[in-house]
């Protein structure tokens, strides 16, 4: 009984894991052929470079192939020091992109910082928005206190240090996630991690810009390495430290993105399936100690954010969840400026619940059958997924503080219009790694280990979360993408394994 539970719970989350990954590859892999649309006459000479290139190694492979092996020996007796000496040149150039891409959204970003700066002019506006929007009002008081601490500097100052943290925020989430999956599974599984991680994440535009996004990806990177300090604990400090250090992250994690508290709903799932099955789980002493830090951390907060000084926020002002669900119903499922109108004109909450009901029940009776809802559905989960540099033609900076036509990070990250379809330079090498990432997450499937189940878990449930409320948007998949990457590490080391496997059948 206890094994069939198991198989079922197993089998559920993969078929549902296979399904919507697959419709996130054939997305990403559409998102390819606009670009050589664009590129016009020269994508033709493109693909003959690359043909040439794939012959002529195919055709000398044999030839330079000790020499590729002594270029393997060499970079493996000097791995460390290369690796740091990477590390760094990473660094700058980050330093270097946030520097050079200083500047203003067009979105909540630039509200909250505007907000920041600007208190005094715009106090009823920003009690408005921290009403209507309470989610944001962590980040918020966040920004707020840099700004005081800083000695209250103008937006390019202060804009520019919150990217510096961002810098610090993700290559640390990088490194610390990927020596957790180097001691949970092995070495190669921890530096597929970090390099995906670095390309994606690290190289990216998005540590630029001071949001919610950057922390969630934070949150959920310390989420997955936490879970697994608590899961392996063995020391009496340990089962107190990390639970402790976890119910700080899920607390902030709730107040700031509350999508994120996904990722302990699977845990709790996958412990439960695990604890009747008699399987290891957490241990009770650090399960007391999650429950009770995290409920005195969350009322603590959320009565001080009832009464913050200065601040007079109205509570009724708050949107409904059904508000989102009603707005993720039509289009591409993404903010829609006339639900969010239509909703802060209604000062009654439960008047403006019923509307966002009886606005998400129209909108589904109006597809008619099941299968128009599914293509709706289906078409939303290839915006939610396919971009690999995750909106950023439609999100990302577009008011350079320092303008200059030479610069370099300028070029490559910034475009001359706003666009939600337009790509920048960097747009076509970073969807080829997003598509290899989600091919190399189904090769996870066979894995039934049960840190990789919770990741299996979180991803679906992110998944579900973004196709009933509010999506649209490839940005959204910054707060689970560490989850995603860990999947495809395991992925790339089962798929390693398989074909060292064949290699031994064959020889």
């Amino acid at each position: 009984m206890q094994k069939k539970i198991q198989h079922w719970s197993n089998n559920f989350i993969n078929v549902f894991l296979v399904i919507l990954v697959s419709i996130a590859i054939l997305g990403s892999a559409s998102k390819i052929l606009p670009y050589f649309d664009e590129l016009g006459s020269s994508s033709v000479y493109l693909v003959d470079l690359v043909l040439i290139v794939s012959v002529i190694f195919v055709l000398t492979y044999h030839s330079i192939k000790p020499y590729l092996r002594q270029l393997y020996f060499l970079i493996s007796k000097y791995v460390r020091p290369l690796t740091l000496a990477l590390f760094v040149l990473i660094v700058f150039w980050q330093f270097y992109v946030v520097k050079s891409i200083n500047g203003k959204t067009m979105w909540d970003a630039n509200m909250i910082l505007t907000r920041v700066a600007d208190f005094p002019q715009m106090k009823a506006l920003t009690n408005e928005y921290l009403s209507v929007y309470p989610n944001n009002i962590l980040l918020y008081l966040y920004e707020r206190g840099v700004w005081l601490f800083l000695g209250k500097p103008d937006l390019p100052v202060l804009t520019l240090f919150l990217a510096r943290v961002n810098i610090a925020l993700v290559d640390f989430s990088i490194i610390v996630v990927g020596h957790t999956l180097k001691g949970l599974f092995n070495r190669y599984t921890g530096t597929v991690y970090w390099i995906l991680g670095f390309l994606l994440m690290g190289l990216s535009p998005w540590i630029a810009v001071p949001y919610s996004d950057i922390w969630a990806f934070f949150f959920s990177s310390a989420a997955a390495s936490l879970t697994v300090s608590i899961f392996k604990a063995k020391k009496i400090w340990q089962k107190i430290i990390y639970p402790v250090l976890l119910a700080i992250i899920l607390t902030a994690s709730y107040f700031m993105k509350p999508s994120l508290i996904i990722f302990y709903i699977a845990a709790a799932i996958v412990g439960s399936v695990a604890l009747i099955i008699k399987k290891s789980t957490i241990s009770f002493l650090s399960l007391l100690t999650l429950a009770i830090t995290t409920i005195v951390l969350a009322l603590s907060f959320n009565n001080y954010q009832k009464n913050i000084p200065n601040l007079n926020l109205n509570e009724n002002r708050a949107f409904s969840m059904m508000h989102f669900a009603a707005m993720g119903s039509i289009k591409m499922g993404a903010y829609n400026p006339a639900d969010y109108f239509a909703d802060k004109r209604i000062k009654d909450p439960d008047k403006r619940n019923e509307r966002d009901i009886r606005v998400l029940k129209k909108r589904i009776v109006g597809y008619k059958n099941v299968g128009n809802y599914q293509r709706f559905l289906i078409r939303k989960h290839v915006f939610n997924t396919a971009d690999g540099g995750f909106n950023w033609a439609g999100n990302g900076n577009k008011i350079i503080f320092e303008p200059n036509p030479d610069n370099f990070a300028q070029k490559l990250f910034t475009t001359q219009k706003i666009s939600f379809t337009a790509h920048t330079a960097f747009s076509f090498p970073v969807q080829i790694f997003w598509i290899l990432t989600w091919i190399l997450t189904l090769f996870s499937i066979p894995n039934e280990r049960l840190f990789t189940q919770i990741f299996k878990y979180s991803i679906v449930g992110f998944f579900l979360f973004l196709l009933m409320f509010e999506g649209g948007k490839s940005r959204y998949m910054i707060q689970l993408l560490p989850f995603i990457l860990i999947l495809a590490s395991i992925g790339a080391d089962n798929l390693a394994s398989f074909i060292r496997k064949q290699k031994s059948l064959s020889n």
